[in-house]
């Protein structure tokens, strides 16, 4: 009994509870065993013994035993034909299921085994019941978490979808309805509008088509050498008018050899980066972009000098779906950071966010370069291009 209230208690999961009592039974009793529980308004065996056949015989005696709460099968009155014996598992006074056990005509229990069987089976019941309610509980957290992350999702799409949609359509109906009546300057503001909207809407659709990617196991990384200003450069040129709009700058040294990287991805690193910066700081402060080889890892590093982040959301601040509450009136999904950190990770890389000691936020993030020279103190000199 000691071994097997150990063994109980150190069961991980509710199929090696099963098991552990299946062993126990087989071990101290010699018979094998199958264990039903209720599963769409019948009985259906969770463990079964090696050779141990569960026909329709057995499923009818054991059905009979739950049902009534009482011992059924082979040596009892009730279904005798059956090849086993049923015997109900109780806990708290409730049958949560069925433990049939191998009989065995000219080998019956003496009295000390019934007490010990009863033990065995009182424990059994509790230990099940106990493995059942955990399940039930982790059922209740997936489902209120999938609920939580179905309704961030539904409201932050309907609201992102919704504005840049509505720009869009207001600036095409403007310059449509306007027959002729708008100057060159007006027109060219309106499209611009229209422009900047479209490219918004086009990172919220390419955020989530990333993160269902990542889910899926669909992305992969393709790596070849590439400049890193030709990447941020990408990056902001996607971005179009929101970036042309803002000071950015580069202090990455001049002969910064070609790093292995997904061009794509990491592309997609930078513009998330830079959606955040330009969002969070205040339009005449500038954004920084910091790169270096050091100990065979290119280091990056976007500085910006806005409202920064409070040190208690640093830790969640790449979880999916997560945003500052501070920022609650700003739109967005809370995915970019969360898809920064899966590419960077799947580049075997690490990303973290820190604050600025100017103001604002650094994100730093790392990627291998191996075989790759640590700049020299020349290098640093370079100055920024």
């Amino acid at each position: 009994m000691a071994a097997f209230s150990q063994s109980l208690t150190t069961a991980s999961d509710f199929d090696e509870i099963l098991e552990v009592v299946g062993r126990h039974i087989e071990l101290n009793f010699k018979r094998r065993s199958v264990i039903l529980l209720p599963f769409n308004g019948g009985l259906t065996p969770r463990f079964r013994s090696a050779e141990f056949v569960v026909g329709e015989s057995e499923l009818a005696a054991a059905a009979w035993s739950w049902e009534h709460g009482q011992t059924a099968g082979r040596s009892t009155d009730i279904l005798s034909a059956a090849e086993a014996l049923y015997l109900p598992l109780k806990a708290r006074g409730e049958v949560i299921g069925v433990l049939g056990l191998e009989a065995k005509p000219k080998a019956w229990f003496s009295n000390v085994q019934r007490q010990l069987l009863a033990a065995f089976i009182s424990q059994s019941a509790f230990a099940i019941e106990r493995g059942l309610l955990e399940q039930k509980i982790r059922r209740l957290r997936f489902l209120e978490e999938s609920s939580k992350v179905q309704n961030a999702v539904l409201s932050a799409v309907s609201h992102d979808v919704r504005a840049p949609l509505a720009a869009i359509t207001a600036s095409l109906s403007g310059l449509l309805s306007s027959d002729g009546a708008l100057n060159r300057a007006a027109q060219r503001q309106l499209l611009e509008t229209a422009d900047l909207e479209a490219r918004r809407l086009s990172r919220l659709v390419n955020n989530l088509l990333s993160m269902t990617r990542l889910e899926t196991g669909v992305s992969t990384v393709q790596t070849e050498p590439h400049d890193l200003l030709d990447v941020v450069g990408a990056a902001l040129e996607e971005m179009g008018p929101s970036a042309r709009q803002r000071q950015v700058s580069f202090d990455i040294p001049e002969d910064l050899p070609l790093v292995p990287m997904d061009y794509g991805l990491i592309t997609h690193v930078f513009i998330n980066l830079f959606s955040n910066a330009f969002k969070y700081s205040p339009r005449d402060q500038p954004v920084e972009v910091r790169g270096r080889i050091i100990n065979d890892q290119l280091e990056v590093l976007v500085a910006d000098r806005g409202v920064g982040v409070p040190p208690e959301d640093l830790g969640r601040i790449f979880d999916k779906f997560y945003r500052v509450a501070e920022f609650g009136s700003s739109t967005g999904l809370g995915l970019g950071l969360a898809i920064c950190k899966a590419f960077i990770e799947a580049h075997d890389g690490r990303i973290n966010l820190e604050s600025n000691p100017m103001g604002g936020t650094i994100v730093r993030f790392v990627i291998p370069f191996r075989g790759a020279r640590t700049p020299s103190s020349n290098d640093e000199a370079a100055g920024v291009r």
